[in-house]
């Protein structure tokens, strides 16, 4: 196993010495440097996980030293030690970002304790983002999943229309001779074969790039029609065996939104099949309908509502709905498995998302996005997020 690595920086040698050997005792790999210039190279050839600097050393300070570390990792543990003692250095030491601050000489109980505390809560972050990674792989085969009926559907009848044509274009062969009017119907015939055969390849292909789709977001302008109309390709069909309507409003001059097409497409494939799953469960004769609005909301998003008239949900499910491995259930139907990680794509695209519903009365999503020239200015803090 690789062992934690650790930065002392001082000038005075003897407490440089000291904690180099004490913290090795300890199973660290331990670096050192007598100046901050020298720590800061060290630094950056060893990448390590925590640094602990002197405040006063020639060259370059602790503070120095604490503000060039910051920003080129802000994730390292940086712990101050100095000899002057004095709670306003502790305070302006806490405030520019180091995680603590110990008054010489060092307590080496204390000091361990709180480099173990900085490298567990390491441990835990990076934790933390594999378990992202792989709650979005497990929500994207179960959509994926999902989507089998709904490409099933898609795929039944151009597939139907094909054989019934090859079929008439099979009797036309048989007759002979062929005068110009046959001749043209069998054109025609051929064309409508192209047609949907070209329908069932599209289909087939939209469905492969969305399961291809890699983890990492790739941001550019996007109008939000695009992904919503590509998400309900995935649905059409069974939208229309099952005799639900749909209406999306969205105007002509809603601004562009700085997003992962992808992503944005997979958060309406999970709301198109949440709601395809709540009519399932309507036994009353009610017109079925899912609708979509968009309007330019507070400066600089826009405002998407999704609503179906559906089987809607009780108040718990609604509060527990986007929470990760949540196994809440309302009258035996678990919650909705894509919808955590249709919460993690908002929130990554700095945006929002809510539901309200009541049992029988159907349920309504309300998501916000940043427009794109808003974005723009935030691209570093959207990427780094995602």
């Amino acid at each position: 196993m690789t062992r934690p690595k650790i930065l002392v920086i001082d000038d005075e040698p003897e407490i440089r010495e000291i904690l180099t050997e004490l913290l090795g005792l300890e199973g660290y790999e331990v670096f050192s440097a007598a100046d901050g210039r020298s720590g800061i190279e060290i630094f950056e050839k060893h990448n390590p996980a925590v640094v602990i600097t002197d405040i006063s050393m020639p060259i370059m300070t602790g503070f120095e030293v604490l503000k060039v570390i910051h920003e080129k990792s802000p994730k390292t543990g940086v712990i101050l030690i100095t000899g002057n003692g004095e709670a306003t250095v502790a305070v302006s030491a806490l405030r520019d970002g180091a995680f603590d601050f110990f008054d010489k000489p060092v307590d080496f109980d204390r000091l361990t304790v709180a480099v173990k505390r900085k490298l567990d809560l390491q441990r835990f972050d990076l934790d933390k983002g594999q378990l992202q990674v792989q709650l979005f792989q497990t929500m994207k085969l179960a959509s994926i999943g999902t989507l089998a009926s709904g490409v099933g559907y898609e795929l039944n009848s151009p597939l139907a229309v094909v054989v019934a044509y090859v079929e008439q274009v099979r009797e036309v062969l048989d007759e002979a001779p062929i005068d110009v009017k046959t001749r043209d119907e069998l054109v025609s015939t051929l064309s409508l074969v192209k047609k949907a055969a070209a329908r069932m390849q599209a289909t087939i292909k939209h469905l492969l790039a969305y399961s291809r789709q890699a983890d990492a977001f790739d941001f550019s302008d996007v109008q939000i029609r695009d992904p919503i109309d590509k998400a309900f390709l995935f649905f059409s069909s069974s939208y229309q065996k099952f005799r639900i309507a749909d209406s999306f409003v969205l105007p002509r001059d809603l601004p562009p939104i700085y997003a992962d097409v992808g992503k944005i497409e997979a958060v309406f494939v999970n709301l198109f099949s949440y709601s395809r799953k709540a009519f399932e469960a309507i036994t009353d004769n009610r017109e079925k309908c899912v609708t979509i609005t968009g309007s330019l909301g507070r400066e600089g998003f826009i405002v998407l509502v999704y609503k179906d008239n559906a089987c809607g949900m009780s108040a718990q499910v609604c509060r527990q709905l986007f929470e990760p491995l949540s196994s809440v259930n309302d009258e035996g139907k678990g919650v909705e498995s894509g919808m955590p990680v249709v919460a993690t794509i908002i929130e990554a695209h700095k945006g929002t998302i809510s539901v309200s519903s009541e049992p029988g009365a159907g349920a309504e999503f309300t998501i916000t996005l940043p427009v794109y020239k808003e974005a723009t200015d935030q691209k570093s803090a959207v990427r780094s997020n995602a």
